[in-house]
């Protein structure tokens, strides 16, 4: 059987995921806060410190293919497109600097899949990101006073909003970057036969490229939901907002430490 995850077929055709590096390209809103650092904490797997309780809150428009498919575009093109949304928190692990996405939401459950396999937290949502596009005649492109919205939800509720109005041209230093991407491989065992595992992982990400950066006034609402843990951001400071686009490969995640479950 061939696949690198299910279904596994003799071909490995139906696998949701392709046992291979992954390209992706992204149209972002990026709204930056800082939250309470304690309550921060208690969001971080094992192995990882908070850093000064910096967060982002973003929307995005992903396009991703495989390097096994770099066609898929066009033989499947809702296989191909996805939109995510995530509450990710400054920490680091060791002398390693990075962020640590606690929740994220995506509305393919591929991405789901490959997210976990990798060591992102995602759940299934609706998430839209409104951008103006350069051709419309009533809003132009992005420009100084144009105006960029986005939204997460999940079962009827929405989780938040974030919004910008563009006030000039930025470039990749207005993006609070920090250079590893931190991820938690939670598979745990629902009998005493099988064999759980819990890692602390760092996403091999390369090849990352900014650009179309415009900053700007930056706003975020936080809803809530039955089975979400959103207030643990509630009180925060908004700092910054930003709109750009990038691309990026991920080849798998490297393990960093293996967790107690």
């Amino acid at each position: 059987m061939a696949g690198a995850t299910h279904f596994l077929t003799p071909t490995g055709r139906a696998s949701l995921v392709d046992d291979a590096l992954y390209g992706w390209g992204a149209d972002m809103l990026t709204v930056y806060l800082r939250c309470d650092p304690a309550r921060l904490q208690a969001l971080l797997p094992a192995g990882l410190k908070v850093a000064d309780g910096l967060c982002m809150a973003y929307v995005g428009a992903f396009q991703s293919t495989s390097e096994d498919q770099p066609a898929a575009m066009l033989r499947n093109p809702a296989g191909a497109v996805y939109n995510e949304a995530a509450l990710s928190i400054a920490c680091t692990h060791g002398d390693r600097q990075g962020y640590f996405p606690a929740f994220v939401w995506v509305d393919k459950e591929w991405s789901l899949i490959r997210g976990w396999l990798n060591g992102y937290p995602k759940k299934i949502g609706a998430i839209t990101l409104a951008r103006p596009h350069p051709y419309n005649p009533v809003t132009g492109g992005l420009r100084e006073g144009a105006v960029v919205g986005g939204i997460c939800a999940r079962h009827g509720f929405t989780l938040f909003r974030l919004g910008l109005t563009v006030t000039r041209a930025g470039d990749a230093g207005d993006l609070r970057s920090r250079p590893a991407t931190f991820g938690h491989r939670h598979w745990p065992a629902l009998h005493p036969t099988q064999t759980p595992v819990s890692e602390l992982v760092e996403v091999n990400r390369s090849d990352l490229r900014v650009g179309d950066v415009w900053a700007g006034e930056p706003f975020i609402e936080l809803g809530s939901a039955p089975d979400e843990a959103l207030e643990c951001f509630a009180d925060h400071e908004v700092l910054a907002g930003v709109t750009y686009s990038y691309g990026f490969r991920i080849g798998g995640a490297t393990r960093l430490e293996s967790l107690r479950m």
